[in-house]
C-alpha cells in the first residue's frame, strides 16, 4: 500500500534533515548573539563602574579627569602668533609658507 509517511516529503515538515539542520543553525546563531550581547553588557557594566570610581575619585581629589581645556587653550608650541595671522591662515588668505617665513624671521 503506502510507502512511509507522506509528510516527510513536505518541505515544511520538522523531521526532515534539511529543516533540522536549519533549526540547529538558527539556534546556534541565537546562542552566539546572546553570548555577544552578554559580553557587551558586561563591558558596559565594567565601564560604568570605572567611570563611577573615577567620578568619586575626582570629587575627593577635586580634580576633573575628562577636561577639554586643552582644546580651547592657545597653541603652546612655536612662536605665539597673533589671532589675525591664524584667522588669515584659516580663511586661506595667508599661506602656511608665509607663516613659517615670518616665524623664521622672528627667531633670527
Amino acid at each position: 500500500m503506502g510507502s512511509g509517511d507522506l509528510n516527510m516529503k513536505k518541505s515544511w515538515h520538522p523531521q526532515t534533515l534539511a529543516n533540522q539542520r536549519r533549526v540547529a543553525e538558527v539556534k546556534l546563531k541565537a546562542e552566539e548573539e546572546a553570548q555577544r550581547a552578554a559580553k557587551l553588557q558586561k563591558e558596559l557594566r565594567e565601564e560604568r563602574q570605572r567611570e563611577e570610581m573615577d567620578r568619586l575619585n575626582a570629587t575627593v581629589t577635586k580634580k576633573s579627569i575628562n577636561k577639554l581645556d586643552w582644546m580651547y587653550s592657545a597653541p603652546v608650541i612655536g612662536v605665539p602668533q597673533t589671532s589675525d595671522d591664524l584667522e588669515a591662515y584659516l580663511l586661506g588668505t595667508k599661506d602656511a609658507k608665509d607663516l613659517i617665513r615670518d616665524k623664521e624671521a622672528a627667531e633670527s
